[in-house]
């Protein structure tokens, strides 16, 4: 399954090239996952790092965290040192990707 939606979020540039090259960053998106307990709709919502070329898939993208009942983005043994140095960036930029998807839905 493709996720269509990524953003990509850049923690820290290079000076004088491109992002990709010297600089960090990364392509994220955000998995929605619906299902029913007890007779009530609740969603997982999953936050991917994507490779950086390419389509963004479930097969090709890892999951870095799940975000909990608050909507606050807990890291899983997946996330790389960078994207721990820069929770508080990542969490506001992936929150406002699953804000616009439970809209959608």
């Amino acid at each position: 399954m493709t996720i269509s939606k990524s953003k990509l979020i850049t923690f820290e540039g290079a000076s004088g090239s491109g992002l990709i090259s010297g600089g960090k960053s990364d392509k994220y998106a955000t998995n929605l996952i619906e299902m029913v307990v007890d007779g009530k709709k609740d969603f997982i919502t999953e936050v991917v790092r994507c490779p950086k070329f390419g389509s963004c898939t479930l097969d090709t993208g890892t999951i870095i965290g799940k975000r909990n009942s608050i909507g606050q983005l807990v890291l899983n043994d997946s996330a790389n040192d960078t994207e721990r140095q820069y929770y508080n960036k990542l969490n506001k930029q992936t929150k406002n990707q699953a804000t616009t998807l439970n809209l959608e839905v």
